[in-house]
């Protein structure tokens, strides 16, 4: 994260920084972080604390993965159920 997008968070989010795990006090109204604190890793298997404070700080990352084992023709109505991989041959603008 750039220093430039850095802003800082309304006082009232500091309790919930603490309970997510943050050590995190309030020094004249602004929250103040007590030491070094890495929500995650790369890698790593998320739980909800972790992601709730990924999603505080504007941190969106994600990777969707799908086995497709068949699709639907609009043109014809059909079901197409495939084999393997190969048999994909599905063109994106049949599917809107």
């Amino acid at each position: 994260m750039d220093v430039e997008d850095d802003s800082p968070l309304p006082h009232s989010l500091e309790p919930t920084l603490r309970q997510l795990g943050m050590p995190t006090r309030l020094q004249k109204g602004i929250i103040t972080l007590d030491s070094d604190y890495t929500v995650c890793k790369e890698g790593d298997l998320l739980d909800s604390k972790q992601t709730r404070l990924l999603k505080q700080f504007g941190i969106a990352c994600a990777e969707f993965k799908i086995n497709l084992v068949g699709y639907w023709n609009k043109q014809n109505g059909d079901v197409q159920v495939l084999k393997n991989r190969d048999d994909m041959d599905v063109d994106a603008s049949d599917e809107a």
